[in-house]
C-alpha cells in the first residue's frame, strides 16, 4: 500500500517540479494513441520521468522535503518522535519507489494515463468507481517483463495469470484485494482495474477507429508539433464533448450540473515543457460560440483591453488582472432564495445606499489587484496592496463610496483626510501614523480603487496611464514574447515575482514566528527559512489568457531564480 502512494507521490511531485530539471533524452511521442480508441475521454502523457525523479532531490522543493530539514521543522512546531517517524516512512516509501529500477524501466520513459468512455453506466453504482474501471495505464518501457518488474514494487502483491476471451493477463491483486490487471506488447505495458478496458484497445478490430485516427487528436498533435520531444514532459488531450456526455450520463445530480457548464466546449489540449529559463505550460481549449452555457458565453463577451497593465513596475510582487467579475450573474443566483435575496439587499441598502441590484450593474467586468511592498509597521507588517474594480455607472459607484466613507468615519476611531491627484480626491483614513499604512479610497471615471496604503494608491494614480505600457525595465527582463502576450491578453493577467518577495515575506513570518513563540512556545524558525529559500529559486511566474469567439488560449511562464 505505502509504495503505491510512493508511485503516486512521485508522478505527482513530477509533473510539479518538472521545471527545476534539466532533461535530455528523446521520446516516441504519441504510440499510446495507436491503441487507445478514438472516443477516449482524455489522456495524459509524462515523459522523462527517470530524469526527473534523478534531480528532485537536488532541487530546492527537494532540499525542502530532506529528512534532515523536516525532522527540525516539525520539532519545532511541536511535533514529536511518532510524527518524525511517520514522515519517514513516507519519504522512505517515495524514495525507494523512485530509485527502484523497475520503477525506471516500466515508468521511466513514456506513461500515459486514459479515460475510456464507459459502455455502459450502472445508476446504483458511485461514479468514481464507474470512472476507475474506464481508466487504462500505457507505459512504453525500457525493457521487455515490465509486469514482473511491477509486481516487485508493489509490497504483498498476489501474481497470477489469467486468460479471458483468449487474451492472456497477468493479475496483481494489492494487499487491500483490489485486482490489476496487466498486457504488454513488445514494450507497452497496458495496466487495468478492467481487462476489458485493455481489450478494447489492442483488440485488432480495423473497423473501430483508433485516437491517432481522430482529428480532434490530430489537432492536439499540430498543437505540439512545435516544441522538441526531449524538452516536453507533459502533455494532455482532452475530448471535452465527451467528457460532457459522460457527466449526463451519470447518476449524480452535482456531476450533471458540473456538465452543463461544458456545453460547447469541444477540446482541450496542453503541454508543458522545458525552457532553458524554466519551463512554460500552454494550452488551447476550442468551442462553438452559440452553444455555450450563459455563463461562459458571458465570460468570453466580456473580453477587452487590459487598461491596467502599467500598474507593473519592476518593484511589484505580485499583479493580478481578469475581465470575468459578473455580479449581476452571482447576484442573479440569490434571487432563487428569495428571503435571502431580501435580507441581503436590505443590507446593502442600509450600508452603501443602493440596492442589490443596482450593485451588480454598476462594477466590472475588469477587476485585480497588486501587492507593491510589505512594510515594517511599529505593530506588524503591512502589506501596501491595491485592490480595483471597473465602474460601469459612475453615479452608483459613487453612492457606494460615500457608503464605505459613511461606514468608516462612523465608527469615530479615526478621522477621514482627503487629498488631490491629478483632478482625483483620495481619501484615506491613517490608523497609523506611516502614509504607507493608511488605508486609502478613490474614485476615477471608470475605476474605484481600495487601498492599504495611501502612498501607493497616489503613486498609481500620479503614472502617466496614456500609453498604458511597461516600462523598459520590465520589458527587458521579461522578454519579448512574455511582454507581448500580457499586452494582448484580454481574459487574465498574473504576474509573481517570488524572489523579490522572499526577503520581505520571511519578515513577515519571522514577525508571525515570534508571536507563536510568545504564545503557543513553538517555533517557525526553520520553516520560515526553507520557505524563503524556495521562494528565492524562483525569479518569476507569469500567467495569461486570451479569448476569442472560437477558442482560448493560456500560457504559464516559470524563469527560474539566477544560481
Amino acid at each position: 500500500m505505502k509504495k503505491r502512494v510512493g508511485i503516486v507521490l512521485i508522478l505527482a511531485v513530477i509533473v510539479g517540479c518538472g521545471w527545476f530539471l534539466a532533461v535530455k533524452g528523446k521520446s516516441a511521442v504519441g504510440q499510446y494513441a495507436r491503441y487507445l480508441p478514438s472516443d477516449v475521454i482524455g489522456a495524459v502523457n509524462l515523459t522523462h520521468l527517470s530524469a526527473v525523479s534523478d534531480n528532485i532531490a537536488s532541487s530546492s522543493l527537494g532540499r525542502f522535503l530532506a529528512k534532515d530539514t523536516m525532522h527540525t521543522i516539525i520539532r519545532e512546531l511541536g511535533g514529536g518522535n511518532e510524527t518524525i517517524a511517520e514522515y519517514d516512512r513516507l519519504y522512505d516509501s517515495v524514495v525507494e519507489v523512485a530509485a527502484d529500477p523497475a520503477f525506471r524501466t516500466v515508468f521511466g520513459d513514456d506513461v500515459t494515463l486514459a479515460l475510456l468512455s464507459p459502455d455502459k453506466i450502472d445508476q446504483t453504482r458511485d461514479p468514481a468507481e464507474t470512472l476507475r474501471q474506464s481508466l487504462v495505464v500505457v507505459a512504453r518501457t525500457a525493457a521487455a517483463g515490465a509486469i514482473d518488474m511491477l509486481s516487485k514494487i508493489i509490497s504483498h502483491a498476489k501474481v497470477s495469470r489469467e486468460t479471458i476471451d483468449g487474451v492472456a493477463f497477468v493479475k496483481i491483486v494489492m494487499d487491500d484485494n483490489q485486482a490489476v490487471y496487466g498486457y504488454t506488447e513488445g514494450r507497452l505495458l497496458f495496466l487495468a482495474y478492467d481487462p476489458a478496458v485493455i481489450r478494447a484497445c489492442i483488440s485488432g478490430d480495423k473497423d473501430v477507429e483508433r485516437l491517432a485516427q481522430a482529428p480532434m487528436y490530430q489537432q492536439a498533435v499540430s498543437f505540439w508539433q512545435p516544441y522538441p520531444a526531449k524538452d516536453v514532459y507533459s502533455r494532455v488531450y482532452l475530448n471535452v464533448d465527451q467528457l460532457t456526455r459522460l457527466t449526463q450520463r451519470l447518476p449524480d445530480a452535482e456531476i450533471k450540473e458540473s456538465g452543463e457548464l461544458l456545453a460547447g466546449i469541444t477540446s482541450l489540449f496542453s503541454i508543458g515543457y522545458l525552457t532553458p529559463q524554466g519551463m512554460e505550460n500552454r494550452g488551447y481549449s476550442s468551442y462553438r460560440y452559440d452553444q455555450l452555457h450563459p455563463m461562459i458565453k458571458s465570460t468570453v463577451d466580456a473580453a477587452g483591453v487590459n487598461r491596467t497593465v502599467h500598474f507593473f513596475k519592476d518593484s511589484t510582487l505580485l499583479y493580478n488582472w481578469t475581465s470575468s467579475l459578473q455580479p449581476e450573474v452571482l447576484i442573479g443566483t440569490l434571487a432563487s432564495d428569495r428571503n435571502t435575496y431580501q435580507e441581503m439587499d436590505a443590507d446593502v441598502r442600509q450600508i452603501l445606499g443602493v440596492s442589490l441590484d443596482e450593485l451588480g450593474k454598476a462594477f466590472g467586468p475588469q477587476y485585480g489587484g497588486m501587492l507593491d511592498e510589505i512594510v515594517h509597521t511599529p505593530l506588524f507588517p503591512w502589506p501596501k496592496a491595491v485592490l480595483f474594480v471597473e465602474v460601469r455607472d459612475r453615479k452608483i459607484a459613487e453612492t457606494v463610496l460615500n457608503g464605505i466613507r459613511r461606514l468608516i468615519t462612523g465608527s469615530g476611531m479615526v478621522a477621514e483626510q482627503q487629498d488631490q491627484v491629478q483632478g482625483h480626491t483620495v481619501y484615506s483614513w491613517p490608523i497609523l501614523p506611516a502614509e504607507s499604512a493608511q488605508p486609502a479610497i478613490a474614485l476615477t471615471d471608470d475605476m474605484l480603487y481600495l487601498a492599504t496604503s495611501k502612498a501607493t494608491l497616489q503613486n498609481l494614480l500620479a503614472a502617466d496611464t496614456a500609453s498604458n505600457q511597461l516600462t523598459a525595465t520590465v520589458k527587458e527582463t521579461m522578454g519579448t514574447g512574455v511582454v507581448d502576450r500580457l499586452m494582448t491578453a484580454n481574459s487574465s493577467s498574473l504576474i509573481v515575482q517570488p524572489h523579490q518577495m522572499a526577503v520581505q515575506a520571511g519578515a513577515a513570518l519571522d514577525w508571525l514566528g515570534g508571536i507563536l513563540t510568545a504564545t503557543k512556545n513553538i517555533s517557525m524558525g526553520r520553516l520560515n527559512r526553507e520557505v524563503v529559500q524556495l521562494l528565492q529559486s524562483v525569479d518569476q511566474v507569469v500567467a495569461t489568457s486570451h479569448l476569442t469567439e472560437e477558442r482560448a488560449e493560456w500560457t504559464m511562464t516559470v524563469k527560474k531564480a539566477a544560481e
